[in-house]
């Protein structure tokens, strides 16, 4: 954790995430943190209760399509525009994933 092309990342929030069968994003408030502030350019996050999918084209995965991540697995997440367009759901219930935001 803590290194990118463009440098160290400071790890500036986090949230507990619960994916459901509805693809979200990461919390939008988090993403842009204030006017005054720089926008996330990173996330770190743990899928912890089930596995779940994410793509980040911007287009919403399904619980067939998407890349799958299994319990216990990390998900990390460099550049601003991979960021935004970050959406994640469930495959089969309801899961528990945490998240880092970085800049």
């Amino acid at each position: 954790l803590g290194f990118t092309p463009g440098g160290t990342i400071c790890i500036y929030d986090f949230e507990t995430l619960t994916v459901s069968s509805t693809a979200l994003p990461v919390t939008e408030s988090k993403r842009v943190p204030g006017a005054n502030l720089a926008r996330c350019r990173y996330l770190f996050c743990t899928v912890e209760t089930d596995a779940v999918r994410y793509r980040l084209d911007g287009t919403a995965p399904t619980a067939t399509v998407g890349h799958l991540v299994q319990v216990g697995q990390n998900i990390e997440i460099p550049g601003e525009e991979n960021v935004q367009n970050f959406r994640i759901i469930r495959q089969t219930t309801d899961a528990t994933v945490q998240v880092s935001f970085g800049r």
